[in-house]
């Protein structure tokens, strides 16, 4: 991991994805002089807003627009970062939050359809209500203020995400169809 606090928030840079939630728990965070800094990777037609959202909160400091970066440079961020943060409203799967978990990561989730299912809330990350930055926050913040158990989530999400491997969902799909044709 960093040796200073890192967090990261991996996917589309887009209105409905509301890293707006994001960038507000960063204010509250930095209005609680707490320590950490914020890697937003990806692109979309949402930066210049949020750009202007992280001057406006003066939080240009804690918070960095990576754009575009390669897969290798990806599961790098990730694998340094303290957790990783989804905001979306909703998903077909999370993959950026099992990546992130595959990476021994501990993922910071909204309770909402497609990212509640991708984190065991308090074992392998946490599940926030969706939309509340207030909420987010204050998980962000536990994580920081308790390394260690970052550290065992982390490895908690490590061994969740292995669940979820191609080999793994084949060797379950074919267990499944055993049992049916049998």
């Amino acid at each position: 991991k960093s040796e200073s606090p890192l967090i990261v928030s991996v996917g589309r840079i887009k209105k409905y994805k509301r890293l707006d939630v994001l960038i507000d728990a960063m204010r509250i965070l930095k209005s609680k002089n707490t320590k950490v800094r914020l890697e937003i990777v990806g692109t979309g037609d949402a930066l210049d807003q949020l750009k202007t959202l992280v001057s406006r909160y003066r939080i240009e400091d804690i918070v960095n627009f990576r754009g575009y970066v390669s897969e290798t440079e990806k599961a790098e961020l990730l694998a340094r970062a303290w957790c990783s943060i989804n905001t979306s409203p909703k998903e077909g799967w999370g993959l950026t939050s099992m990546e992130s978990q595959a990476s021994g990561t501990l993922s910071i989730v909204p309770d909402s359809p497609g990212l509640r299912e991708t984190v065991i809330h308090g074992e392998t990350g946490f599940i926030y209500p969706w939309g509340n930055s207030e909420k987010l926050a204050e998980y962000i913040e536990h994580v920081l203020k308790k390394p260690d158990t970052a550290k065992t989530m982390g490895r908690n999400a490590r061994r969740w995400a292995e669940r979820f491997t191609w080999d793994s969902s084949a060797h379950r799909m074919s267990e499944i169809i055993e049992t049916l044709i049998g």
